[in-house]
């Protein structure tokens, strides 16, 4: 099974990967190739980060909040996506696939940081640490959701685990 924090990295690593390829060979590459890359780009971004900045909102979060907090993710997400159009007016088109690539790079180094896997976990997991903290006990919490393989990369450190 691939999680959700793997398929996003992957996404965005490739997309980034495609838009910087399509920025740099702009004027060298036949106009097919640069549709069959741009094709490509758009696959691995929505079967990537499209999916993955969706769901990974709905799992994280505590039950009380879910759903206000999954609301303000796609808020924040329709933000973005106002500003992208708003500069991309003034952008070149090769300026613009650079922006993109540079952009998923970003979206990588973010999710390493700071999205878990928490997809194979029970959701009344995350809720009973979520309530441990909230309650002051967070050291005295040893459920499954501390389990590294569950955790961001910033989580397994503040812990003082190995990467």
């Amino acid at each position: 099974m691939v999680g959700r924090q793997k398929l996003q990295l992957w996404g965005f690593g490739v997309v980034g990967l495609l838009f910087t390829l399509c920025g740099f060979m702009f004027d060298k590459l036949p106009s097919l190739a640069l549709i069959i890359c741009y094709l490509l780009c758009t696959f691995f971004g929505q079967c990537g980060p499209n999916a993955t900045t969706y769901i990974v909102p709905s799992e994280i979060f505590p039950t009380e909040v879910r759903t206000m907090f999954h609301g303000i993710s796609a808020c924040f997400g329709k933000v973005g996506a106002l500003i992208a159009a708003i500069l991309f007016n003034r952008l070149s088109e090769v300026d613009m696939f650079l922006a993109c690539g540079y952009a998923s790079f970003i979206g990588v180094v973010l999710t390493f940081l700071f999205i878990p896997d928490a997809g194979p976990l029970d959701l009344y997991a995350l809720d009973e640490r979520w309530q441990m903290i909230l309650d002051g006990k967070k050291s005295e919490y040893d459920g499954p959701a501390n389990d590294p393989q569950f955790c961001s990369y910033y989580e397994r450190k503040k812990m003082g685990l190995p990467w």
